[in-house]
Order: structure tokens, then sequence, then C-alpha cells
């Protein structure tokens, strides 16, 4: 709404985390404030949204991606008579 109405101000661009300083995208800006302005600046805010996560995609590096810490489920007979299946069930 606050872009739509003219300002630009982002969380990604005024306090990046994560990988964002490290990607270039536009910020998406209205001028007029009403409601077709708002819409247009959120369809626009989707299409950046899909290009950053394309971006990020093509920078996975290539192979088996694997957890280190493989745990299975508990069996619910397990579950429903130890905590510590239950809390792990729940994780």
């Amino acid at each position: 709404m606050l872009r739509g109405s003219g300002a630009l101000w982002d969380l990604r661009k005024s306090s990046p985390y994560e990988v964002y300083p490290e990607i270039s995208f536009a910020v998406p800006q209205g001028t007029q404030g009403d409601c077709y302005d708002r819409y247009l600046v959120r369809v626009e805010e989707l299409r950046t949204s899909i290009e950053i996560i394309n971006h990020c995609l093509n920078r996975i590096t290539l192979g088996e991606i694997k957890a280190v810490n493989v745990k299975t489920a508990p069996s619910k007979s397990t579950m429903k008579n130890f905590m510590e299946s239950t809390i792990q069930h729940f994780k």
C-alpha cells in the first residue's frame, strides 16, 4: 500500500537479509495511490518475486542435496507411549 501511494520503500532494500544484497531487482512504485495503482504494484511485486526465485534457483549448485541429520518419523504406538517420540513427530 505504501509503494502504491508513491513511496519508494522496500524492506529487502533498506534492511537486506539472506541473499538479497547479492540480487538486483527493481522495486515497483505507484503514483496515484488508488486501488488500481496498488493492484498494479502488487502484480509487479509478484513478477519481481518470481524473478528473485528464478535467480536463487539458478544459483543452486548441481549435485546431490542431502540433509546431514536424517530422522524418520516414529510409529503411532511409539508416539503415543513416549514423550520424546511425540516431540520428534511434531518437529
